[in-house]
This record gives C-alpha cells, structure tokens and sequence, in this order.
C-alpha cells in the first residue's frame, strides 16, 4: 500500500481532513472535522500497522489510552484504516514550538520566563504522573509535542513512551537527539529521563539557545554524554537548578520534574533599590528619608556634606523581637571565607586560627576553607608567619601590579573599562596604593589564578566525604553539600579589596553555577575604617562611597560581565544575597582595630561554624520578603576564660605540665636508678622477696618430703649401716644437683616482664623520658642478658649451698646411726623413733635458717648489681634527653607573665572566674592531650623513644602537634563551662550581672545604629552549659528580647542581627565624616565602560 502524504478534503474513518499541521520521517498530523462538526487532530503514521514502527506506537498508545490527567492530551479513538494506524486526539491550539516563534518574529529571545514557568510546571505534572503512577517514560519531550490548549499545555505524542519495568530495546530509532538524556542512548531510560529532556527544552524556550549546540546526532550524542552545558544564555539565577537537571547521572537530578520547577521558580530573586520616597515607615526602614532641603531637585553634594550632617532625617535602629531557635537544628554547610587586602587577611587569620583552636589541625574540618588574596607579597609572608600554621601558603594568591611598560605593550586589554592614566601611572610599590581601579586592574591580571584556585577549593570542600568529617569534628549535623555558604570580606576603604569585590562575588557565584552548585549563599562582609596608620582617610571614604554606589548599580540594573575576562551578564541579580556593611571606628590604635577585626572573626565564626548559625539562617531569612534592597549589620562581644594572652599561655601552661610528667619531675621513684632496679626485679620476681620464697619453698619441700625419707631408710636398714649410708648419699646426691626451679623462669616468660614494664601505655598516663631512654637504648636486652646469666648459675650455686648443708648434716648421719642401732635394740622402738624424727627435724631446721638469711641476701644484692651496672651508661642520655624536652618547654611554651590576673580581689571578673574552672582541670587536660599525642604522633612515628631522639620532630612535630592537642582540649573544657556554676561558687550578685551584661551589650551595639533598620539579640552560651539566669535577666532589665542557643566555643556571646539599613544613609555617613572626599569618588570608580548610577541620585 502507498504511504505517501495525503491531501486535504480526504476522508478517513468519517474524518474529513482540514489542514496538515505536522509531519515527520513516522507520519503527519491533521486537523480534521469529525461527525457533529468537532475539530480534532487525526495523525497517521507511515508505515502498515503490522510494521516494527507501527506496533511500537500502538504499544506506547496502550499504555497510556486509559490514563486520564488535565494535562495530558487526550486519546479519542485508535484505529486501522487501509492497513495504516490512524490515532485521533483533541485539537490543541498549537505547539510551544509554534509558541516560541511567535516570540522569535517580534525580536524576542524567547518565551518570558514566568510564562515559560508556567508551562513547565503543567508539563512536569503530566510527567510526573506518568513516572509515578504507571512508572512510565514518555522519551519524547520537546516543543513540538507539548501542545497549548487555552492557557495551559498538554504532554501529546506518545510513540516512544517506555514501561521502565520492561524496558530493554534500543531507544535509538525514533528519538530527537537534541532533547534526549545520556542514557538514551545506551538504551537504557532512567525514572529521571525526561526532566532532562525538560531542562533541554525549558533552555532553548527562553533563550533561543539549546544547551548542546551539535547539529548532527553523533555530535549530539557526544555531548550528552561526555559535554559540559552552557548556560550563559539563561539568567544567572537557574544556572544552579538547570545544571542539576543535566547532570549526566540520573541519581543526581530532581526526584521529580515538579521539584526541578519549584527550584526555578525559588532561584532568582529580583532585587530592586526602593526609589525616592517621601514618606516615613515606622520601625525604621531601608530609604526611610525626610529630606531637609526643600528643592531636592539640584543638589550640591560638597555643599550638602559640609553642613556636618545627614542632607535626611534618617530612624535610629530599633530592637525587635528575635526568632525562636534553640540552635537544635543548625547544620554545617560547605563554607569559604574569601578575604581580600590586609585588613580583611587579619579577619581571615582570625577566623582560622579559631577554628583551629576547636579543630586542633587544619585538615580536621576540610569543608571549613579560607583564601587570603592581596598584591602586596610581603604582607601575605607576614600574615603566614604570624599565624601559628593555621594559615598556609596553599591558602594564599598573591596580585601583584606588573610593570608599567608590561601594561602599555597591551594596553588594548584594558582600555575598554580602564582610564588610560591609570596604566601611565602604576605605582612604584607595584601595590594599589589605594586605588580602586588598580584593584580591578590586578584581579583582570589573575582572573585565571583566582579561578582555578576557586575551582580546586569548590571541589574539595563540597565533597560528601570532607562534609561529614567536619560536621563529626564540630559535632554539627552536616547540611546540603549542593548549598555552600561563602562569605567574601573586604575593607571598602582600600584598592584591592573595593576593586575586586564585585567582580569576584560574580565570579564566584559562575563558578559554583557551572558545577551544578547553588549559588544563593554568597554574602559580602564590607568592611570601613580609618585607623592611626591611615595615610589618606578622605580617600578611604571616598573609596567606600564609591563602592556602594557601584554595589547598588549592580542590585538595580545587574551585572553587564566582562567579556574579556569570560564573565557573562547577570540579570538583575545582585553581587550578594546578603550585604553586612560593618564600622569599625575612625582613628583607632592598633590594639583597638585588632580587637575590631576579631569580632568580625568572631561574627562569621559563629555564623558559619556553631550552633548558632540556625539564629543567624532564620534573621536573615526574613530579609528575602522585602521589595527592596538594604544592607545588614552586626556587633559581637564576647566573655571566655581570660583574654587572648592568658588563653595563648594556658595551652603553654598545659604542654609544660605534659612535659614535666614525661621528665618525671615530682617522681622520685622514675629517677632512682636503685628503686628502679628493685622494680625491674620485682616484674621478673626475682628481687630478694621472690628468691627468698623459691628457697623458702625448697627447704620446706626438704624437710617434709626428704626427712621422710631419711627416716624411712633409718626403718628400713636397722641392721645394716652400709646400706644405710648408701641410701642417704642418694638423697643428698639427688637434691643438690636438683635445679629447685630458680633457673625456671624461661627466656620468653623474662623478655615479657621486661617489656610490660617497660611499656609505654597512654591510657595510664605512663609517658616517661627514663622508661623511653631505657627502651630505646635496649635495655631490656641488657637486663635480660646479665638476668638470664645470673639464673642460668643461681641454680649451680643453690646447689652449692645445698651440699654444705648435707657436710654440716654429718653429724647427723652419725646420730642416725646411733638411732639406728637404739632402734634396732630398743623394747620401744616407736617411742625411740618419734624422737628421732624430732631430733633430726629440729636439726634440720636450724641449719637451714642459718643458712638462708645469708644466702638470699647475698643473691638479691647480686642481682640488683647487675641491673645498676646496666642502667649506669644511659645516666648520660637520660639527662640528654630531659634537658631537650625542657628545651622545648621554654622555647615554644614560655608561659612567663602568663596569668598576671590577681587572684583573690573582690573585683567581679567572670573571664578570671572562668578561667579558674578551666585551671582547676589542668591534671586531666594533660591526661587527654597525651591520649592525643600518642595517637597523633607517638604512634604514627614508631614510639615515643623515637620522638625523643629524632632532632626535627623533637624541635618542629612534637611541639605543633602538642600545641594543636592542647588548644583543642581547652576548648573542649571551654564548651562544659557552666555560668551558672560560676555564679552560684562566688555568690555573684544580680548587680553585678546586670552591669556584666549591659557591658556586653553596649559593646556589641552596632556603630551604624543611626541609619534606621531593625535588631535582634542572641546570647550564645557554652554547647553544655544549661540553663542560666542570664536571659530573663537581659528581657527583664535590660528590656531586650533575645534568643539562647547553647553553641559557642566557650564563651558568652551578646551579638545583634540587623537588617533594613538604609544604604543611602550609610553612604552619606562617609561623606559627611570627610566632606574632601566628594571630588574624588567620580574619579575612582572601578570601569570607564559603565555609566554609573549618578551621587544624587541616592536621594
């Protein structure tokens, strides 16, 4: 039969057909008018129906004609007409396909997005009910079949849908490569297979632009299979769920199409400056301003500034309340702190070296990461030096400026964004000096460093693996390895940091998109100060003015990229999620700026890596409802067992009191060669107790068993001495050349007791220098030897002695023959007997005792000789050895000026009150840091003995991994403080509390609480404290409604969460502060190429 087209006015099966409205290489599709004149789609597939193409169509039809779902189109009648299969469904207004080019001939990319939306979730519902009720595939999704009827569309053109239970056969004939998963084409279709194909089509309908660009199905395949999507054409906030549903692993996708939408629709978020406003906002708010110049319509900015005060009225912060968390559901997440230029590398080596003090090694939390970046090298050597190891050179990217001449060779690079003057005039230093655009300029020189050193960190630490031992290491629950939390600080003030920070959020959240990685937890940590050093304040506000400006040029109207660099556009997206500008204070000393920048430390340390961070999550979940974009503040203070010095000095104190357990120091027993050569005899049982019990056991043994026998050969030979005498030399004879088991002790059953005392056991706190010395020189071989020696003869001797006492028993004999003979004529022999037997048992006894005391004295002082003549040539090393350790006491753990704290005051100090609960645990702090160091080290490096002798672990390893040990410990002790203990020991007074905590509290004020927005106040206490006072207390008097969570390190923490501060304010806060500032902003922004939103229109 002929398949070839069929034309229009033909009728099929009552059909009449209308129009072609499709066709393809399996047949074409018509709208048709059927009886009562309804329209319908009528399509005919090429091909007898008894055909391998036609059956797998009439199968795939079977399965799904009874299923009845709104979106899915309809199956009216399936039918054979002429040999062919004919299928006639409902008519559907028209295919996406046609949808999408309607969009395309008005100068369209695309459909709209939230239009596109709306489509995937009707299409993802259908699919979904296909997968989850029938456990079927439809293999097939793309524009042409998925039909719009009125506002909605239906999944149509089931010929290649597939039961996942049975299927088995190529999926090659009939697919349409360009939408088809990887494992299509291995034959092998996943429950997730057709969110692919969804991801595939969603890409191409809002863009124009299909993810896999291959024209040819072998290209196309190839890529499916093994190539990377690109995304770029799609807006930045569904990179992250788009790349999910392309993952080549079916595993890895959505569970179902519906989640993949619901992930789109949550992705992006909008995020608009409220524009000008006139009216007041209670509670205080983002642009809240009530200006206070009449005619706002020309504004003189150096006039406005130089009045020396805000050109608006502008809300104080207000208190509100705080959520309601107990810490009980934080998570760890995969976090990155990235900081840039010094001031924020300080905060960075802050940050580590707390984490370091709960983790004890840098590699213990491996999905805690930093990255130092700054273009002055010397400064980054210094931040390493000074870190105590917590801070590594794998950590750092160093920027240096390059050479003028070398910017002018290419100077084309950079002339589309960068003035010209500032390539002429690169600063000797070959640092930024403050200037911003040469800090955008070194970021352009190590885009590729920075991304590569970006790229290696995201793998790691978004690892399931590295996730878990962190979350164990810091007893958290581990999060969402997909969902990273990176904090990016830096000071807005300088040239690095105000530079790059932009284009780095940017970068960055490209990066994590194009792993397949969220990127919605980027939050930026502003920094501005001016400290005595500054060498320009104006210019450090003009460059913080500068950056804010350009900040809210990128939340309004997003970010154009950088073509150059490889950066796409990010549309209406702004560089941050969250936006902390943090005050610092204007000309601080040096101590003032370090205690600064800790609590900014601190801050993130509590955000990202305690217990706290649910508090931190739920405050900054509420700033996704505003309409506007603001910026966050925050304050931290902070009380703990003593101050950064004696803290430092107690992990000193701690490593010198492990070391003077391993000395010995308080142990005479340990440094007395002679109690110690007792002791060694005591393990082998042959100090002067033990031989005296072997002997002791001989002689009795002698005098019950062996008299008997005399005496029994004296019966038994009345009348003939000869045979007498004979028998009593063979008793004699026998019994001294017996061994009497002095000698027993065997080699294997010696070289055991040697080595159990001479074992080191961590368990019982045994680490001792003279046990160490004695075993690494051998001395167990040396004392086995002489004590294998010595026993091997105790017997030659023992049977000396014993031969003495049978001469000295010859008066005896004589007196048994004598009995002999009065037994023998005796009318009452038993009664001469019994006193025969008493006489000689009296005898024997005597000369025995006689002979005893002086024999066993004589052997143990031999023996414990022995052990003194080899324990006299190791004095030397022993003391060698001390005098190294004690070395390393001084010289790393030097805890001179330590604890200067005057104990004993009526002064309320709860740092001294605190540390004092954590110096009463020294004794077991120790225990516990030499359980760590065996495990750690000790063990690992073959013995303590080996440490000892070994000069560079003995100088370098022992005395880092002790420090690690230690700080971990103490912050272990610090996590079990109890406030409340405290306070109920010293009998403190609510007075007292109350000025404890309003101290708190003022300190962790905010700076920038005049520029409106609102607060919330948590107190974090100890992980296992328990309850305390201390919250009602601060509700009570201090009229502040906060949070509790049990998760800090240790210490008592006050800190406020602010959000909804106006950035308008803040940024004329600068001005205000340095009115010189104002001619220079224009001239420092980062790029020439962008036409910056103006000064004035801030207000």
């Amino acid at each position: 039969m002929s398949t070839k087209p069929k034309e229009p006015a033909a009728e099929i099966l009552g059909y009449k057909l209308e129009q072609r409205i499709g066709s393809g290489g399996f047949g074409e599709v018509w709208s048709v008018e059927g009886p009562g004149g309804l329209k319908k789609a009528l399509k005919i597939v090429y091909g007898f129906h008894d055909e391998k193409r036609a059956q797998a169509e009439l199968k795939a039809l079977d399965r799904v004609k009874s299923l009845r779902h709104p979106f899915l189109l309809s199956l009216e009648r399936i039918e054979v007409f002429e040999g062919q299969l004919i299928v006639v469904t409902e008519l559907a207004d028209a295919s996406l396909a046609d949808h999408f080019n309607s969009y395309v001939s008005r100068g369209e990319p695309g459909i709209p997005r939230d239009e596109m939306l709306r489509f995937m979730a009707n299409a993802a519902e259908a699919l979904d009910f296909l997968s989850n009720e029938k456990s079927l595939q439809h293999l097939d999704v793309k524009p042409e079949n998925l039909l719009l009827v009125g506002s909605h569309v239906k999944v149509a053109d089931f010929g290649l849908m597939k039961d996942l239970k049975a299927a088995s056969q190529s999926l090659m004939q009939g697919m349409t490569p360009a939408y088809a998963a990887p494992e299509l084409f291995d034959g092998a279709p996943a429950p997730s297979s057709d969110q692919y194909s969804l991801a595939i089509m969603y890409c191409e309908m809002i863009s124009g632009v299909r993810p896999f660009p291959g024209t040819t199905p072998a290209q196309l395949a190839a890529q499916h299979v093994h190539g990377k999507p690109n995304l770029r054409p799609i807006p930045r906030g569904d990179h992250a769920a788009v790349a999910r549903a392309l993952s080549k692993d079916p595993n890895v996708r959505y569970p179902s199409c519906m989640a993949f939408v619901d992930d789109l629709r949550k992705q992006r978020r909008t995020v608009r400056i409220a524009r000008r406003r006139t009216e007041s906002r209670n509670g205080g708010g983002s642009e809240t301003l009530i200006y206070s110049n009449e005619d706002s319509s020309r504004l003189d900015m150096t006039e406005m500034v130089s009045d020396g005060a805000l050109p608006f009225q502008s809300d104080s912060m207000v208190a509100i309340e705080p959520p309601n968390c107990d810490g009980s559901s934080s998570k760890i997440h995969p976090t990155l702190v990235i900081t840039i230029g010094q001031t924020a590398n300080r905060v960075g080596q802050k940050f580590k070296a707390k984490l370091l003090m709960r983790t004890g090694d840098n590699e213990a939390a491996p999905s805690i990461r930093s990255l130092f970046i700054d273009s002055d090298r010397k400064d980054l050597a210094r931040l390493e030096a000074a870190s105590n190891d917590s801070v590594s050179s794998l950590e750092t990217i160093e920027t240096p400026l390059r050479k003028p001449e070398d910017y002018r060779a290419r100077a084309e690079v950079h002339l589309g964004w960068l003035s010209r003057r500032w390539i002429y005039n690169v600063p000797r230093t070959l640092q930024t000096e403050g200037l911003r655009p040469l800090g955008r300029l070194v970021f352009a020189d190590y885009f590729s460093t920075i991304c590569d050193r970006l790229e290696e960190v995201i793998d790691e630490f978004t690892k399931a693996e590295n996730l878990a031992r962190t979350a164990d290491k810091l007893s958290m629950n581990p999060g969402d390895v997909e969902s990273p939390r990176v904090y990016i600080v830096s000071s807005i003030s300088g040239g690095v940091g105000s530079g790059m920070m932009l284009d780095l959020a940017y970068t960055v959240k490209l990066l994590l998109a194009e792993k397949g990685i969220k990127h919605d937890h980027v939050t930026g940590v502003l920094l501005h100060s001016t400290y005595q050093r500054t060498r320009d304040p104006g210019l450090s506000s003009a460059n913080a003015f500068a950056f804010l400006t350009e900040m809210r040029h990128f939340n309004e109207q997003g970010y154009p990229g950088d073509s150059n660099l490889g950066i796409p556009e990010f549309d209406e997206e702004g560089p941050f999620q969250h936006t902390y500008y943090t005050e610092l204070g204007d000309d601080l000393n040096q101590s003032d700026f370090d205690a600064k920048l800790d609590e900014v430390a601190e801050y993130i340390s509590l955000a990202a890596t305690t217990r706290c961070s649910e508090f931190f999550e739920a405050c900054r979940a509420s700033e996704l409802e505003m309409n506007h974009f603001a910026l966050r503040t925050m304050g931290v203070a902070t009380t703990m067992a003593g101050d950064e010095k004696q803290r430092e000095a107690l992990v000193g104190k701690l490593c010198q009191k492990l070391i003077q357990r391993w000395s010995g120091v308080g142990n005479d027993e340990e440094d007395d060669p002679a109690m110690l050569a007792e002791a060694i005899l005591s393990q082998l049982d042959v100090e002067e107790s033990g031989i005296r019990k072997r002997v002791q056991a001989e002689v009795v043994r002698f005098r019950i068993e062996d008299q008997q026998q005399i005496l029994q050969a004296a019966r038994e030979s009345a009348h003939d001495s000869a045979e007498l005498n004979r028998m009593l030399d063979g008793v004699y004879g026998d019994w001294s050349e017996d061994t009497v088991g002095i000698s027993g002790a065997n080699t294997t059953e010696l070289r055991k007791a040697m080595d159990q005392f001479l074992t080191i056991d961590p368990v019982a706190g045994e680490f001792m220098v003279t046990k160490a010395c004695y075993r690494m020189l051998n001395l167990d071989n040396l004392c086995l030897g002489a004590v294998e020696a010595t026993a091997a003869n105790l017997g030659h001797r023992f049977r000396g002695w014993l031969t003495n006492i049978a001469r000295d028993l010859d008066e005896t004999r004589n007196r048994i023959n004598s009995l002999v003979e009065v037994i023998a004529h005796c009318q009452s022999p038993d009664a001469e007997m019994d006193q025969s037997e008493d006489f000689l048992e009296r005898h024997l006894v005597q000369l025995c005792a006689e002979r005893e005391t002086e024999f066993v004295k004589r052997i143990s002082r031999e023996f414990v000789q022995i052990i003194l003549n080899d324990l006299q040539p190791i004095d030397t090393v022993v003391a060698q050895v001390k005098m190294n350790l004690q070395m390393v006491a001084s010289e790393y753990f030097d805890t001179s000026d330590a604890f200067d704290l005057e104990h004993g005051t009526n002064t309320f100090d709860p740092q001294r009150l605190l540390l004092d609960q954590v110096e009463a645990k020294l004794d077991v702090m120790a225990e516990k840091v030499e359980r760590s160091i065996f495990h750690s080290l000790i063990s690992p490096e073959g013995g303590f003995q080996h440490v000892l002798t070994d000069y560079s672990i003995l100088r370098y390893n022992l005395p880092n991994q002790m420090r690690a040990a230690a700080q971990q410990v103490i912050c272990s002790v610090n996590e079990r403080l109890s406030v409340e203990e405290m306070i109920r020991e010293h009998d403190i007074a609510p007075e007292q509390l109350f000025q404890w905590m309003t101290g708190l509290i003022n300190e962790a004020k905010p700076l920038v609480n005049d520029c409106g927005g609102q607060m919330r106040l948590l107190l974090g206490m100890p992980t296992q404290s328990g309850e305390t006072r201390l919250p009602q207390l601060i509700e009570v008097n201090c009229r502040l409604k906060n949070t509790v969570v049990n998760g800090t390190d240790g210490k008592v923490a006050i800190c406020f969460e602010a959000d909804d501060v106006s950035l308008a304010a803040v940024a004329f806060r600068l001005l205000v502060k340095r009115p010189d500032a104002v001619e220079l902003v224009k001239r420092i922004h980062t790029r020439d190429d962008i036409d910056w939103t103006s000064l004035d229109d801030l207000l």
